[in-house]
């Protein structure tokens, strides 16, 4: 199964010189700690918003729909060594 959360580091900003930044290159939403003054910098906020946001999800089940028609089921997030698990 793949990873669902990546971190960060410092190698993976890249200078830009339009704005002065240093900006995350595999995401590029607003979240906090893709642009930052320094890859340092922006690599803490990054990872620790990640991780807030894991830690605020843990646990939540969400209902999905299978397209083979089989039917619905949950997926429990988390549970099974920090991935998510289908029951």
């Amino acid at each position: 199964m793949s990873r669902l959360y990546r971190a960060a580091l410092p190698e993976d900003y890249v200078h830009n010189p339009d704005t002065g930044l240093w900006e995350l290159s595999f995401d590029q939403r607003p979240v906090a700690g893709t642009r930052s003054s320094s890859p340092e910098e922006g690599a803490a906020q990054y990872n620790a918003a990640r991780e807030k946001f894991k830690s605020a999800v843990s646990g939540i089940r969400f209902l999905f729909h299978r397209n083979d028609g089989v039917g619905c089921g949950t997926w429990n997030y988390g549970t099974v060594s920090g991935r998510p698990a289908y029951v």
